[in-house]
């Protein structure tokens, strides 16, 4: 566990700290002569204050993308300003 907290990517997101071992990671770590193949795809999500909340493996990468607004997302919360 402790090589993803060192080779892996952080991601800050939703609150919580988010580090992932992917495949740049892995090929990074292959050109200082280090293997770590074993822990590629896992996640590890901790708190903002560095708790472990919950470790799991999934290598599609693709769900920590951040998620792009759409049009309708924009305009369908009430203004402020008709608050007031």
């Amino acid at each position: 566990m402790q090589s993803v907290f060192d080779f892996g990517r952080e991601i800050h997101t939703r609150g919580a700290v988010i580090y992932v071992v992917g495949n740049k990671e892995v090929t990074h770590a292959k050109g200082r002569s280090m293997d770590i193949s074993g822990v590629e795809g896992w996640h590890i999500v901790c708190s903002r204050r560095g708790d472990v909340i919950t470790v799991y493996r999934n290598r599609d990468l693709r769900g920590l993308r951040p998620k792009r607004r759409t049009r309708s997302d924009r305009y369908s919360r009430p203004s402020l300003a008709r608050a007031a």
